[in-house]
């Protein structure tokens, strides 16, 4: 119920110092298809680049490469490793980078 309260949100809460931390848990303790909702939204966003090198918002990809399964978990990662050039020139982008490259 929280995630559909939260839905088209997700994206502004995941660079929140605290809210994210919210996003995190939802990611974490969610059933998959809420999970997805989330995930979706993020990587559908236009401001997703900037989500992934957020100090705060790292942590959430990092958080969905580690929670997500397949086709999901495929998508995040290639648009991630699609975006290699401008994350990796960034700290945060960087850590995100790294989980995705290292893969399940």
């Amino acid at each position: 119920m929280l995630v559909s309260e939260l839905q088209y949100k997700f994206v502004g809460l995941s660079t929140d110092k605290y809210a994210s931390n919210v996003v995190e848990d939802l990611l974490h303790y969610s059933r998959t298809e809420y999970a997805a909702i989330i995930v979706e939204e993020i990587m559908e966003s236009p401001n997703f680049i900037q989500v992934v090198q957020d100090q705060y918002g790292n942590y959430v990809l990092q958080r969905a490469l580690q929670y997500t399964e397949g086709l999901l978990y495929e998508s995040l990662r290639a648009i991630i490793l699609s975006n290699r050039d401008k994350l990796s020139s960034c700290l945060h982008g960087k850590k995100v980078l790294n989980v995705a490259q290292k893969g399940k």
